[in-house]
């Protein structure tokens, strides 16, 4: 069985605050994946998501802002063992 080379794609957070039905504001980050090929696994997202949830703090991030985070570093076969390398 041939593996994939390994393969990168840059990470940005923004963040998009909402107003819940109450009026609170609930913080809302959505992660972005920049892949010049456009061909990522489609279970990257998603554990990207998780780690960056888990291992960054995103609220020193003002509504509206994205902050670029790094890089993703993975393996297109073992798409669950990420690194970020954070610039």
């Amino acid at each position: 069985m041939m593996t994939q080379p390994i393969t990168t794609a840059g990470i940005a957070v923004e963040r998009n605050d909402a107003r819940t039905k109450h009026g609170q504001t609930a913080d809302e980050y959505d992660v972005i994946l920049r892949d010049p090929s456009g061909d990522l696994p489609p279970n990257l997202y998603e554990t990207v998501d998780e780690h960056v949830r888990e291992h960054f703090d995103l609220s020193q991030l003002a509504d509206g802002e994205t902050r670029h985070l790094g890089t993703v570093v993975y393996d297109a076969d073992e798409v669950q063992d990420i690194c970020i390398v954070t610039e």
